[in-house]
């Protein structure tokens, strides 16, 4: 029997066993597709499809449009010639000044807080699910920003060049 507990002779792989949820194999073959269909990974629409798997009603073409929405108001604040810098601080005043995104205060552990469309409706989530959003944000605005880890936090760091 496989790693899933069917009695077939997979190797558990949540794509082809009997055992995985529906939804599982649903979203997992989109996963692999949106992965497919493009040049680089695209981490917002897996993680609301994540998402989704918890909440049937997750709309992720909605969240999406919401964070280029998001990233155009970012946008508006500094125009089309700001540099970096600038773009940096505006991204960091409207995510968390005046819009009020944080850390988890008061569940830390409650599944919410991994979700990036409750992320986004709630303004509160993990270290990752915050990273993730603020990533996304800055490549709308065209900084390169990638994910570090460590000591188990997770955060983002900006890119110079081709240092990645």
């Amino acid at each position: 029997p496989c790693a899933l507990g069917c009695d077939e002779a997979c190797d558990g792989c949540v794509l082809d066993c009997p055992a995985a949820p529906l939804s599982c194999r649903t979203a997992t073959k989109t996963v692999l597709v949106v992965k497919d269909k493009a040049d680089d990974f695209d981490l917002l629409r897996a993680c609301l499809l994540v998402a989704r798997l918890d909440g049937e009603d997750v709309d992720v073409e909605e969240y999406v449009r919401t964070v280029d929405h998001m990233a155009g108001e970012v946008q508006a604040q500094h125009g089309d010639k700001a540099d970096e810098a600038t773009k940096i601080a505006a991204l960091n005043k409207y995510l968390f000044e005046a819009n009020g995104f944080h850390g988890s205060r008061t569940d830390y552990y409650h599944r919410a807080n991994s979700y990036l469309s409750r992320v986004i409706d709630d303004r509160e989530g993990l270290p990752i699910t915050l990273s993730i959003l603020y990533m996304e944000l800055a490549k709308r605005l065209g900084i390169k920003v990638v994910g570090i880890g460590g000591g188990g936090v997770n955060a983002v760091n900006r890119m110079v060049g081709d240092a990645c």
